[in-house]
């Protein structure tokens, strides 16, 4: 079977284009004007909580005070299996290709947000 070079894949999804694969780009660009806003204004303040709680649940747990069980957010994360970087970048990209439309929605609406707001 011939692979689909990427014009290829995107002159196919044009001639296929309906109303849901519109409204499925909306929300991805919605969704992504929402994370630009959030990102762009509360970043800061996220990386700070998100430090000073990373640095508690570490001093808790050296404490024994309390045990986390790491395989229990592997498995409720989806991580079943011992994933690289490289691993995790392929599926990163392989939701990308076959949601090409819904991927540019999502980085126009976070490009949009970020230089109008």
């Amino acid at each position: 079977m011939k692979q689909l070079q990427f014009m290829d894949v995107i002159k196919h999804k044009m001639q296929s284009f309906s109303v849901d694969d519109l409204f499925e780009i909306l929300i991805y660009f919605v969704s992504g004007f929402v994370i630009g806003f959030v990102v762009k204004y509360c970043l800061r303040y996220f990386l700070w909580f998100l430090i000073f709680s990373i640095i508690s649940l570490w001093v808790v747990q050296n404490f024994g005070i309390v045990y986390i069980n790491y395989d229990y957010f592997k498995d409720f994360l989806g991580f079943t299996h011992n994933y690289t970087i490289s691993d995790i970048l392929n599926m990163m990209l392989e939701f990308i290709y076959n949601h090409i439309g819904e991927s540019l929605g999502l980085i126009f609406g976070f490009y949009l947000s970020w230089e109008i707001l």
